[in-house]
């Protein structure tokens, strides 16, 4: 495994004025404690209908039915 690399004084100094010059994406962050509680859980939505199959009903090694117009 390879060793891992330290960054050089210049490079520290080069990374310190571009660390001080960045802005938060999404506005100021937040303490964990101040972010509002979850909100109430919903409740499931009822059981939908099951749908008609879209493929008629066939046995393995059955050859392709023609279906009748």
């Amino acid at each position: 495994m390879a060793r891992r690399r330290h960054l050089s004084p210049e490079e520290s100094d080069l990374w310190r004025s571009v660390a001080q010059t960045a802005r938060p994406m999404h506005g100021p962050m937040l303490p964990r404690s101040s972010h509002p509680a979850d909100p109430p859980a919903q409740p499931d939505p009822a059981p939908m209908a099951p749908s008609k199959p879209r493929l008629s009903h066939f046995l393995l090694g059955e050859r392709h039915r023609i279906p009748e117009r």
